[in-house]
């Protein structure tokens, strides 16, 4: 399984919020952007009212899903106990390289789920406004904003982290 970066518009409007009640963060997707059919596939598709079924990549309680022909990341959740986030390395958030979308390649096309041996670890900026998921350690990560308030790490095809910013905490 390999992550792209590809230049473009941002494809989902939405923000993270962690509900302390239920253990539970999720990026949560206001509206999401339908562009026109730009294939003859596509516009058979639409058509036809064919909707692909999203692809969800799962790595311990974190599941990130990949939406759309092209696959790209459009939301995640995840079960996690906000008593277990660690104070974040930095204090800032990772300037932007673009932004764009996040393409998943390199699993069949019939496939909708993938499991990777991952277990996220959770870090939260000073003033608990936005949450850093990572992945995997990386020297030379380039960040991309892919979201509204969300933003990735990719080094050499590799989702290194995962930035979610104006994290809303509720009861």
């Amino acid at each position: 399984m390999k992550m792209t970066f590809v230049p473009g518009d941002l494809g989902s409007m939405g923000r993270a919020i962690y509900s302390r009640g239920d253990l539970w963060l999720r990026y949560e997707i206001q509206n999401r952007e339908r562009r026109a059919p730009g294939t003859l596939a596509e516009e058979i598709d639409a058509r036809l009212r064919i909707d692909l079924q999203p692809l969800f990549v799962i790595a311990d309680t974190l599941t990130l899903v990949f939406g759309s022909r092209e696959r790209h990341l459009e939301s995640l959740d995840a079960r996690t106990d906000e008593a277990g986030w660690v104070s974040a390395r930095v204090s800032e958030l990772p300037v932007s390289n673009g932004q764009g979308a996040l393409v998943v390649s390199g699993l069949p096309a019939e496939s909708d789920h993938a499991a990777v041996d991952l277990i996220p670890q959770y870090e939260v900026g000073p003033t608990h406004d936005w949450l850093r998921i990572g992945l995997a350690r990386g020297e030379h990560v380039s960040y991309y904003e892919v979201a509204q308030d969300m933003l990735v790490g990719v080094e050499n095809g590799d989702l290194v982290d995962i930035f979610l910013s104006r994290l809303t905490i509720t009861e």
